[in-house]
């Protein structure tokens, strides 16, 4: 915690000392369009750009997904990841839930809430936006908020570009993509033996974007994306296991050499129109996986298919004195998930590996969701208040025997007030949130729907600052928040893929969030900037209560009291460049008892380049890095309440990557503007 307070004091004396000549530009914001700017926008919001990605490789998003206040993304291996938000989503058993997720137009979240993020090719992308909190009522009103991921959109430009990265543990990565006149194709492969036993990987995937004029004002974004995994998996080790032989698998996930293998794809299309007093926007999508999933207790064969569509209407109001807007739409979404269980003969299997033995258990799921939405802001002068509603209408259908749970609607309004100070702005807002039950949380032991269960919802009470000081070449955001989470969704593991959903209590989540980027004057050749971001606070259980053990007052599974980041961009004219980070993740509760805890760790990244243009046209790029310089020895990620085997430890902990090297060359070629 020391390393990100100096950093942060030194910037701040560094920006009184420059001469006021350089300004960070502005990010403008999807998270809503009635605010364009990250500046302006009351909400917490953090955008992730393109250069923020490239700062640690091309292979992994965590880095950067660590670096956003508030926002802990927990990374197992390239196949297994959990990302909470202000505790949101921690106890999740495996995976992303209670956050929902947008490519462009097409959700990333399934129906019951569960997203994935980490298939995506980073060099494919143009920025994230992190929405913490449920402010993102036009996007769902998640507990957790929204992450909002831009595809890289082609210019009218004809150009190609290549690229590759090598590493240590035999990664390779090849990313070939061309565009001509908005329309982009780019393909991917990625590959890494593993540093750990049974833990390779293969990914490939190809992305087709395009982006068109419609009419005078109006344009039509196209989007298709197809994936194709395999991933063997290691698993998570006991602690004895994990301080003494981390490279280690688990031994039942090694016997059966457990991977699972995917391939998904993706395709949607949105028409906006953008200027005018009423601007109408449509989009529509469709999207399928095929998943096989060998694991020591049993093989999972999943068939799923998405599609839904969102339109909204905005319109602008009132005069030059004083701005009113109003947005309003409506958003369905539809899915169908196919699931069958077999037995996995591995142990009669002469050491080969998994067995597909026979059929012990298949299930149809139906969901479907309706959100209807509205915002409206008015701005008097140097103030602007934004009001907003969301309002949900989900439905869970059992297929094979027509059972279905019809949730009651869920209404999750918001509010906030801002106001104009000379050197940016203060806000303060208050928003309600709700998550709903995965799909084995809503099952119960017989695999029935538990017809009691009900979404849990949460209050947030936030206020926060903005400023950009020194002309606009320091920024500093600031938000202080209080969220109290109601009927908390707990997913009771009574068996090896088996989960049960009981509303158990509340918890609460209270803390202080920070983001400040530098930016100064360029010093002779030589131009740097530099950012600090941290959050701290108090993440409990004020009432919980499970098998008559009473939990109230412990800290929330999963989550750190606190997580700090700091990096430093370097760039000469010449065409050399360089970047440093440090990650800081205190102490990690592992159990609801809080008797094992991972502990906290730092790890270190830099990288030094050179980018320089051959010829008009030609640019040329070469990169070498170094992730986790010391050598760190963490857990990634934790699996919460891990239960024992008879005779064995539970498993909690996943070991985080030791040092590594990488290489990274990129080309790009401007053939005509």
């Amino acid at each position: 915690m020391r390393i990100p307070t100096f950093l942060f004091l030194f910037f701040c004396y560094w920006g009184w000392a420059q001469d006021p000549a350089r300004e960070l530009p502005e990010i403008v914001i999807t998270a809503t369009r009635l605010s364009d700017s990250t500046a302006s926008a009351p909400l917490s919001v953090i955008v992730v750009e393109p250069r923020d990605l490239a700062r640690t490789g091309y292979a992994d998003i965590s880095p950067a997904v660590n670096a956003v206040p508030g926002v802990l993304m927990q990374s197992g291996s390239l196949n297994t990841s959990r990302i909470s938000v202000r505790g949101i989503g921690a106890r999740t058993p495996f995976g992303t839930n209670r956050i929902r997720a947008f490519y462009g137009p097409i959700p990333l979240t399934s129906g019951d809430g569960e997203t994935t993020i980490e298939d995506l090719d980073i060099e494919s992308l143009g920025q994230i936006e992190f929405v913490r909190g449920p402010r993102a009522n036009v996007y769902g009103a998640g507990l957790g908020g929204a992450i909002l991921i831009s595809p890289a959109i082609p210019g009218n430009a004809v150009r190609s570009e290549v690229s590759t990265t090598h590493g240590s543990y035999g990664l390779q990565k090849g990313t070939y993509a061309v565009s001509a006149r908005n329309i982009g194709i780019s393909y991917h492969h990625l590959s890494s033996d593993g540093w750990r036993q049974n833990s390779g990987y293969r990914r490939e995937g190809t992305t087709i974007t395009t982006q068109l004029a419609a009419g005078k004002n109006g344009r039509i974004l196209a989007l298709g994306n197809f994936t194709s995994v395999k991933a063997f998996i290691p698993s998570s080790l006991n602690a004895q296991t994990f301080d003494n032989d981390p490279r280690s698998a688990a031994p039942t996930w090694l016997a059966a050499k457990g991977f699972e293998q995917y391939r998904s794809w993706m395709a949607g299309a949105a028409y906006q129109r953008d200027s005018g007093k009423i601007r109408p926007a449509l989009s529509v999508f469709v999207s399928g996986k095929n998943a096989y999933e060998p694991r020591p207790f049993d093989i999972l064969d999943q068939q799923s298919i998405a599609w839904g569509a969102r339109g909204e209407i905005q319109s602008k109001l009132g005069d030059n004195k004083h701005d009113w807007r109003v947005r309003i739409g409506a958003e369905y979404f539809g899915d169908r998930l196919d699931q069958v269980n077999f037995e996995n003969l591995y142990a009669q299997n002469n050491g080969n590996g998994s067995l597909q033995g026979s059929e012990i258990a298949s299930s149809v799921q139906a969901r479907s969701m309706i959100n209807g939405f509205a915002q409206a802001t008015a701005t008097f002068g140097s103030w602007n208040l934004q009001a907003g509603f969301n309002v949900n209408a989900s439905r869970f259908v059992n297929v094979s025997d027509n059972a279905r749970i019809n949730f009651s609607p869920v209404w999750s309004p918001e509010a906030a007030l801002s106001r104009k100070i000379s050197p940016g702005m203060v806000y303060v807002s208050v928003g309600k949130g709700f998550s709903m039950p995965s799909v084995q949380e809503s099952l119960d032991a017989a695999r029935n729907f538990n017809k009691i269960l009900v979404p849990e919802t949460g209050i947030n009470y936030e206020a926060g600052t903005k400023l950009n000081l020194f002309g606009r070449r320091l920024r500093i955001e600031t938000a202080f928040f209080w969220m109290d989470v109601r009927n908390l969704l707990v997913a009771r593991r009574i068996a090896d893929d088996q989960y049960v959903g009981i509303n158990a209590g509340r918890t609460s989540h209270r803390g202080l969030e920070f983001f400040t980027q530098y930016e100064p004057h360029p010093a002779g050749h030589i131009q740097f900037s530099a950012f600090v971001s941290g959050s701290a606070g108090r993440f409990e259980f004020s009432e919980f209560v499970d098998q008559k053990v009473d939990y109230s007052g412990n800290r929330l599974t999963g989550v750190p009291s606190s997580k700090f980041a700091a990096g430093l961009n370097v760039n000469h004219l010449s065409g050399l460049y360089a970047a440093a980070d440090v990650l800081y993740v205190d102490r990690v509760p592992a159990n609801d008892a809080n008797t094992v805890y991972a502990d906290s760790y730092r790890t270190f990244h830099a990288r030094l380049g050179w980018s320089k243009s051959i010829f008009e046209g030609l640019t040329f790029d070469f990169a070498a890095g170094m992730s986790n310089l010391g050598n760190e020895k963490y857990a990634a990620m934790v699996q919460v309440n891990a239960l024992a085997a008879p005779g064995q430890q539970p498993r909690y902990f996943y070991p985080g990557m030791p040092a590594q090297i990488y290489t990274h060359l990129r080309i790009v070629y401007l053939i005509s503007k």
